[in-house]
């Protein structure tokens, strides 16, 4: 790890895991020109019912759209 400085042109890379029915995992890493990594992380997130609050299935458009992309290697 190398740490960004104002001005530097970093590269955002990101991908989907662990997809579950009501959650997924995204994870990132920020890469400099020369691809020396600046910074990893990851972010979970949950679908949830906006009336209750309560985790729910993600919606279908979003399975089919996941699901196209892993298909043609993009996720």
């Amino acid at each position: 790890l190398k740490p960004a400085r104002y001005g530097d042109t970093l590269t955002v890379r990101g991908r989907f895991y662990e997809v579950r029915p009501a959650s997924l995992c995204i994870g990132y890493r920020l890469e400099f020109e020369d691809s020396t990594v600046a910074a990893e992380g990851w972010t979970k997130g949950v679908f949830v019912q906006a009336a209750t609050g309560k985790p729910t299935r993600a919606p279908e458009r979003f399975r089919h759209a996941f699901e196209t992309a892993q298909a043609q290697g993009q996720v």
